[in-house]
């Protein structure tokens, strides 16, 4: 009994474990799409790199290499962005960079796209793109992005 008087409870300390953990899970969230961007970033390189190689043997228009090189430009520079906004802990992008992403996604559908044409041209393009989108749809999750299913 005479140890339960001695008990003091210091309560002050109570709200901080919890906003601590949510801190850490928050920074633990950041760190893992911004990884998972990068990620992104590097594959999509990657292909794109692979595309240029190809068009370059394989179309002989030269409208028409400028206009693929455009489209994965484009492309491109949304996925900066979108690696942008990971890095500084943002959940949303600006419309342009989610009209953008939802274009290539689009394009990568489209039978009848230019970039699904040149995908034609690289060397094992499923398995990649596969592996672009199991990056990219973590991604978008965490920044409510439509998701490029799975192939």
């Amino acid at each position: 009994m005479a140890d339960e008087k001695n008990t003091i409870i210091n309560l002050s300390n109570i709200g901080n474990s919890q906003q601590s953990n949510l801190q850490a899970n928050q920074q633990q969230t950041v760190s893992q799409v911004t990884e998972n961007m990068q990620t992104v970033q590097a594959l999509f390189k990657n292909l794109k790199e692979d595309i240029f190689e190809e068009i370059d043997i394989e179309v002989d228009d030269a409208k028409q290499k400028k206009r693929i090189t455009n489209d994965l430009q484009k492309a491109e520079n949304a996925f900066a962005e979108l690696e942008k906004a990971a890095s500084q802990s943002s959940e949303t992008i600006d419309t342009a960079t989610t009209s953008r992403i939802e274009e290539f996604i689009d394009h990568l559908a489209d039978k009848d796209s230019r970039i699904n044409k040149a995908l034609a041209y690289v060397s094992k393009s499923s398995d990649k793109i596969k592996a672009l989108a199991q990056s990219y749809n973590k991604v978008a999750a965490h920044f409510a992005l439509t998701t490029i299913p799975e192939v």
